[in-house]
Order: structure tokens, then C-alpha cells, then sequence
């Protein structure tokens, strides 16, 4: 089990923006449509981010993964994580209580969990990459805000997959995975810190070139 606490995640400004307009908020109610004032409410925010992980191999006869996506998808060793923006994010947009203020809080981060699950991904997969292996899109098992939406994943292809009984699914997980090392916890099918995700990375034989 690998465990990374704190790490570093671009912040994408103007994709927020842009994500924020596209849903219909009025950035000028908030008093943010300048852009120099978004830029500063959005830093804020990214200014209390503590983005950590734990993830770890899991070998393509496991029988917690054999239940998670297609009958192919089961034969094939994965990567899974736990990932989390962190408490202090949790803490400081919950006390936002403007209706707009608060969507924009969960656009950002729906954005944040995306530049942290891509920094994962692309850190793992140099693992995979000397096996002979590629990484699939990111399959989430569990995301708060909800990942799974063609606007909200910027190929538009990543999978959400809840599978059969995803509670007892997500209790082994954060228990094999030692999640509370980074203070994530389950409790009624819920995780908290509340602004977190577990997702897979299949992988996959890389195709030789013809």
C-alpha cells in the first residue's frame, strides 16, 4: 500500500469558470464576475486543499475487484485508490451558505478531484508502463461530487460503476487500504472528509504497434 499525504494539484481557474457559466450561474450575483475576483475566491479555496491518497495493486484474481465493472475488467489486475481533497477543504465550504457561492464551491471541486485522480493516475502508470501495461480511464466506485457526468469529465469517457453491494464493497477497501492513515473514514455508506473518491485503474496489455 502506497500512501501519499499533501500532494500537489494544478488548479484550473478557468475551467471552473468556464464549468461554472456553462451550468448557468451568474458569477456577477456573487460579486466574482470580474475575473481578477474569481481568481482570488478560487485560490482561497485551493489554499486550503491537503489532497492525499492511499492506493495499492490488486491482482487480477482478488475477490473484491472480480465485482467491479465488466466480466473482462475481472481478469485483469487493477490499481485501486482512496482519495481525498481534505478536511480543511471540507470545513471551509460547508460554512458557505449563498445558494451560487455554494455551487461554485462544488464545480470547483469536481475540478480539484479530477487534477488530483490525473496526478495518481499518471504517477502509476509509470509502474504499469514497465510491465508492459497501460492504464484504463478511471472507473469510480464512489465520488462525492459525482464524477460520472459527460460534462463533468473533460473526455467525457470516464466510467462510474456501483457495483452489488458497494457499502460492503467500500468497507474492505478503506479497511485494506489502511484509509484512515490519511483520516478518511465510512460511515453509512457515506465517506468522510465529504469532498473524496475511490476509483480503478484497469490494467491493460499494451497493444504493439503494427
Amino acid at each position: 500500500m502506497r500512501k501519499i499525504k499533501k500532494f500537489k494539484i494544478p488548479v484550473y481557474t478557468y475551467e471552473i469558470a468556464r464549468m461554472c457559466r456553462k451550468t448557468g450561474l451568474n458569477l456577477d450575483l456573487t460579486g466574482l464576475g470580474a475575473e481578477r475576483d474569481f481568481k482570488e475566491y478560487i485560490s482561497l479555496l485551493a489554499s486550503t486543499l491537503e489532497p492525499s491518497v492511499v492506493f495499492d495493486y490488486f491482482p487480477p484474481d482478488d475477490e473484491d475487484t472480480a465485482v467491479i465493472g465488466s466480466d473482462s475488467a475481472s481478469r485483469n489486475p487493477s490499481t485501486i485508490a482512496i482519495l481525498t481533497l481534505g478536511s480543511p477543504f471540507a470545513d471551509r465550504t460547508a460554512i458557505e451558505k449563498e445558494d451560487t457561492r455554494r455551487q461554485i464551491n462544488i464545480t470547483a471541486a469536481i475540478s480539484f478531484l479530477q487534477a488530483a485522480v490525473k496526478v495518481i493516475s499518471d504517477l502509476s502508470a509509470q509502474e504499469a508502463t514497465r510491465e508492459g501495461f497501460v492504464f484504463s480511464k478511471p472507473l469510480y466506485i464512489y465520488s462525492k461530487p459525482d464524477l460520472n457526468t459527460r460534462e463533468n469529465s473533460k473526455s467525457g469517457s470516464d466510467t462510474y460503476e456501483v457495483p452489488l453491494y458497494r457499502d460492503e464493497l467500500l468497507a474492505k477497501l478503506v479497511k485494506r487500504l489502511e484509509a484512515e492513515k490519511i483520516g478518511i473514514f465510512l460511515n453509512d455508506g457515506l465517506i468522510t472528509p465529504e469532498y473524496s473518491c475511490v476509483f480503478r485503474l484497469e490494467w491493460l496489455i499494451k497493444q504493439k504497434r503494427k
